[in-house]
């Protein structure tokens, strides 16, 4: 994982992964937790741009609770995408003030 500063949808830099496809990695590619207010409608969105993804397991935003049961996560990107927008709207629980925020890749079956 390393900070990109050539390949970006806009800002300054994009944080990208590479996978060589001999290992099936569980990894958050990034992960903040942030406080939210209880009991507020919120909307998550990004982009994501994937090169030759092959397994189901792809790339996804996904949100969990801070010691709260919270948890939601957008659709998997697989494949090949040129900046595809992943996003979610949620509302946080009554008893939530914080939040993990993250892009992930869960490991495949295999």
């Amino acid at each position: 994982m390393f900070k990109d500063n050539d390949i970006r949808m806009t800002g300054y830099a994009s944080i990208s992964a590479s996978f060589d496809g001999t290992s099936n990695p569980d990894i958050y590619i990034v992960r903040q937790v942030a406080l939210i207010e209880p009991g507020r409608n919120y909307k998550l969105s990004g982009y994501i741009k994937t090169d030759n993804i092959t397994t189901r397991n792809g790339i996804f935003l996904e949100i969990t609770g801070y010691k709260c049961g919270f948890a939601k996560r957008s659709e998997t990107i697989t494949g090949t995408n040129f900046w595809k927008k992943a996003e979610m709207e949620f509302r946080t629980p009554d008893d939530c003030a914080a939040l993990y925020f993250g892009v992930r890749r869960e490991q495949s079956q295999k």
